[in-house]
C-alpha cells in the first residue's frame, strides 16, 4: 500500500493500482529508436505487473498501531513483503520471461543495501532465476535500458502517489525534489524534473512520452479517527474508489 497523510484522513494507494498507472505511462514512451526495435510490449507488461503480487494483500490492509497508521510499502515487515514480490515476479515471469526478468531486477534492487539474511537469500533466488530467465530472452542488449525505463516510470508513478497535487515544490516528498535517477540519451542525458502545475497536471522537463499523457489515478481515503486495526480495515472495506485524471505535459 501506498500512504499519503493529510490532516484529517489517509490516502490510500494499492500497490497494483499503482502499477497499472505505470503500465499506462509506458505506452506512450518517446524514444522511437527503441520503439523501432523489438520486445518493447514487454516492458509495457513489466510495467503494468511489477507490483501485481500485493493484490491480495491490499484488499485487508494493515494497520501499524504503534505508529498510529497503515503500514505501507516502507515500513511493511520484510519477512512478509518479499514473498509478495516473489510471487508476483512468478506470475508476471508467465505473462513474458522478459518482463520477469525487469521486475526481478528492479525489486531486487531494493534490497542492495541490505545484507541479513534474508534481504540476502531474495537477491540470491532471484539472481538464480535470472540466469534462467536469461537463457530463453533474445534481444539482450536493450535490457539495461528497458530496466530503466521500467525504473524512471515507477519512479514518475510514485511522485504523483506520495504528492498532494498542486503541492509547492518545496513541500514535495523528498525522494523527486532534484529530478529523478534515469538519464536517457534521446532526452541528451538530462535529469527529468517533475512539477505539479495544478491540481490535475504535471510537467516533466525534459519530457519523455511521444505526446501529452492523461491517465486516471486510483485511491480510496479513510478517516484517521479509525485509528485501531478493526475500524481502519472496516472503514478501508467499505471505502469508495476515488479517480483523479492526472495529465503529463511538457513545459511550454
Amino acid at each position: 500500500m501506498i500512504v499519503r497523510s493529510r490532516s484529517d484522513e489517509w490516502i490510500l494507494i494499492d500497490q497494483h493500482e499503482h502499477g497499472l498507472f505505470t503500465g499506462q505511462l509506458a505506452r506512450f514512451w518517446g524514444d522511437d529508436a527503441r520503439l523501432k526495435r523489438s520486445r518493447f510490449s514487454d516492458v509495457i507488461t513489466a510495467c503494468f505487473q511489477h507490483d501485481r503480487g500485493w493484490q491480495l494483500e491490499d484488499q485487508s490492509p494493515r494497520f501499524h498501531e504503534s505508529e498510529a497508521m497503515p503500514y505501507d510499502f516502507t515500513s511493511f515487515p520484510d519477512p512478509l513483503k518479499i514473498p509478495l514480490y516473489q510471487k508476483g515476479i512468478t506470475e508476471a515471469a508467465l505473462m513474458s520471461k522478459r518482463a520477469g526478468y525487469l521486475i526481478s531486477q528492479h525489486l531486487s534492487s531494493f534490497y542492495e543495501a541490505q545484507s541479513d539474511e534474508l534481504a540476502t537469500q531474495f537477491k540470491q533466488q532471484e539472481e538464480k532465476r535470472r540466469r534462467e530467465l536469461r537463457l530463453s530472452l533474445d534481444n539482450e542488449g536493450d535490457l539495461r535500458y528497458d530496466l530503466s525505463v521500467l525504473r524512471l516510470l515507477d519512479e514518475i508513478a510514485l511522485y504523483v502517489a506520495l504528492n498532494e497535487p498542486s503541492v509547492n515544490k518545496e513541500d514535495e516528498w523528498p525522494w523527486f525534489k532534484q529530478g529523478f535517477s534515469q538519464t536517457f540519451s534521446f532526452l541528451g542525458d538530462q535529469t527529468i524534473e517533475a512539477n505539479w502545475k495544478d491540481r490535475q497536471s504535471v510537467t516533466l522537463h525534459p519530457f519523455p512520452f511521444c505526446t501529452t499523457v492523461t491517465v486516471p489515478h486510483n485511491y480510496r481515503t479513510v478517516k484517521k479517527t479509525n485509528d485501531s486495526p478493526d475500524d481502519f480495515l472496516k472503514a478501508f472495506q467499505t471505502s469508495s474508489l476515488q479517480t483523479l485524471w492526472v495529465t503529463f505535459k511538457p513545459i511550454t
